[in-house]
């Protein structure tokens, strides 16, 4: 993993309040106590997300990513259990804890927390992600907590992984796995071949245009998500051909201190060439090394 540059504090802050204003979000309650928690973290990253589902953009989604320690992990879930206090939300943090239980998270190699926030407290989320080279036996403990039995292979061909825990505000809980091909790897004649037969040629051009390839797997996606790092933003956005991200990449494209760091796609819809649903994720320039460890985030 890639070591990570950190911004002051206010940098982040302005970040976070620009992307507010820039697409009118409200004043949402865990928007509130995520700006909080940000603005008091010495050590970490904003990143902002727009989701483009079937016409309708949702770009109340912050993210914070962090070198782990259990500091900083303390105060993460801390920010959680506050959004949590409210008498009708639900949060479940069973998974979470179970998987913890042992593993010492300083050994990861980014920790990330975020929130993407909804009018509807239904379909508001908190999340959490893990990285690492390395999770060892923690991998498969995911994965059984997981109940993902499909795209397993995709993990099993790099040592990168991601782990990811949603958690909804209505109690519901579920646990994303991520198999991370840096450039290094995507290079490997061993990694090609297993990708162009399990991916569609669409799928396998976006990758060339790519400097880092993600597939998200989930038991309740009906299609495996994948995710890009472009080499050339604008030319990558372009070749999609949806007006929202091109509309959204035209203006954070103009912000000298911002830079594209993920594209997400239904595998489904990059297969048809018709790519209707998109996740687009910005952060500023002087924040990170490219190739930084995070966010899939990449939910």
């Amino acid at each position: 993993m890639s070591s990570l540059f950190f911004p002051q504090c206010s940098d982040n802050i302005r970040f976070f309040r620009s992307h507010k204003d820039v697409f009118d979000i409200d004043d949402l309650y865990p928007l509130r106590l995520f700006e909080r928690f940000a603005e008091v973290t010495e050590h970490g990253v904003v990143e902002c997300s727009t989701k483009i589902r079937q016409g309708r953009i949702y770009a109340a989604r912050f993210y914070l990513e962090q070198k782990p320690s259990f500091i900083r992990l303390a105060a993460s879930l801390d920010y959680f259990r506050q959004v949590g206090m409210r008498a009708d939300i639900k949060l479940d943090f069973r998974q979470l804890e179970q998987f913890l239980r042992g593993y010492d998270v300083s050994q990861a190699g980014s920790m990330l927390a975020g929130v993407d926030a909804r009018r509807e407290i239904s379909t508001t989320c908190l999340k959490f992600h893990l990285a690492s080279n390395s999770f060892g036996r923690k991998l498969q403990e995911a994965i059984d907590l997981s109940g993902i039995c499909h795209g397993l292979d995709f993990l099993r061909m790099t040592d990168a992984a991601i782990i990811g825990f949603d958690f909804h505000l209505d109690g519901r809980t579920a646990i994303e796995l991520y198999a991370d091909f840096d450039l290094e790897g995507l290079q490997l004649a061993s990694v090609r071949q297993f990708l162009a037969t399990r991916l569609s040629p669409n799928a396998m051009r976006l990758i060339k245009e790519s400097t880092r390839f993600i597939i998200g797997l989930s038991k309740n996606n009906p299609s495996n998500v994948l995710y890009f790092v472009p080499k050339n933003s604008g030319d990558f956005i372009s070749g999609l051909h949806n007006g929202y991200a091109s509309h959204i990449h035209a203006y954070y494209r103009h912000q000298t201190d911002v830079f594209l760091t993920f594209v997400g796609c239904q595998e489904a819809e990059v297969a048809e060439g018709y790519i209707d649903n998109l996740n687009l994720y910005y952060r500023g320039t002087k924040y990170t090394k490219s190739g930084c460890a995070r966010q899939g985030g990449y939910s």
